[in-house]
């Protein structure tokens, strides 16, 4: 029995190892643009949740010491508003989209603010409510719209042609009896 035990023990420590595991392949290359707008969606939904908070706390609380309870939302909110969908567009590799973004976050609103403000002037409204309308909903809703829809996309890069290839290949031989060498090679 011991010369069988240590048969088994000396065939188990004389086995070769099992083969490794063959490396799993990378995932694969991304071929279709990828959507990344609802990230941006988040941000914004953010930023509406922050300032309209804050409107509420300004307005249900206006007898505060200070007066302005609802105030530092009211910023954080716009701040979300300004920084947020540029920031996830820098953080997807795209710097001059999350620019273009901060440019269109700063001019839509007030450009929807301008024009409400002229189109109350030509109907001679004495309540800007136009502006109103124009500067909280229009101006900010392209901007979000824009964001999230249009511009809010990874696409795949170019397929890499590859560094230049050059194969070369050594040869020996005879050619009209002469001894001859050289090397052949392909581009």
């Amino acid at each position: 029995m011991l010369l069988l035990t240590a048969h088994l023990l000396l065939a188990q420590l004389s086995a070769p190892p099992p083969p490794p595991e063959p490396p799993r392949p990378f995932a694969s290359p991304v071929t279709e643009p990828v959507w990344y707008g609802w990230q941006t969606l988040i941000a914004d939904g953010v930023a509406l949740g922050f300032a309209t908070g804050g409107v509420v706390i300004q307005q249900t609380t206006p007898f505060s010491p200070s007066g302005n309870a609802g105030f530092p939302l009211i910023l954080a909110g716009v701040g979300v508003f300004l920084l947020g969908a540029p920031a996830i567009h820098f953080r997807h590799d795209h710097p001059w989209e999350a620019l273009l973004s901060f440019g269109r976050r700063l001019t839509f609103p007030i450009t929807a603010a301008l024009l409400g403000a002229l189109f109350d002037l030509m109907l001679h409204n004495a309540a800007p409510i136009v502006s109103l309308v124009g500067f909280a909903v229009l101006g900010p809703g392209a901007c979000i719209a824009l964001d999230g829809a249009a511009t809010a996309w990874d696409r795949p890069p170019p397929p890499a042609e590859g560094p230049a290839r050059v194969e070369w290949t050594p040869f020996i031989g005879a050619a009209r009896g002469s001894p001859i060498a050289g090397v052949a090679a392909r581009f």
